[in-house]
């Protein structure tokens, strides 16, 4: 699976491209995510082009947050509808920062950041 990556300022973007998360396409995905952020503490994953998730490609979100966990920070945005239901079903939305757009998902990180103490 493909991922698009731009860095602004320190703050990885990761766009997958796609419109399915599913059991399909989920390992693929994690496999492709995880090397990304082996390199990178402060992470945006956009998820505007994805219109499904099923619990396997919740499960790979989860892998990248689990992988930051203590080093750095994830925020997603560009959340569709029905995945936000998703993560409101499954509880995840008191877990995962969903944010409205790419500029206040890397303005959170910056100040995340800063907070961390991190360049």
């Amino acid at each position: 699976m493909n991922i698009g990556s731009t860095e602004l300022d320190g703050i990885l973007v990761l766009r997958p491209e796609g419109p399915e998360l599913g059991a399909d396409r989920a390992e693929a995905f994690r496999q492709a995510l995880l090397p990304e952020l082996e390199s990178s503490r402060w992470v945006a994953l956009d998820l505007s082009e994805v219109e499904f998730m099923d619990s396997s490609g919740l499960g790979a979100v989860v892998a990248a947050l689990k992988a930051l966990r203590g080093r750095g920070e994830l925020r997603l945005f560009g959340v569709h509808p029905r995945i936000e239901e998703l993560f409101r079903l499954t509880g995840l939305n008191r877990v995962f920062s969903v944010e409205t757009n790419q500029q206040a998902a890397v303005t959170q990180l910056r100040a995340a950041k800063e907070k961390a103490g991190a360049a």
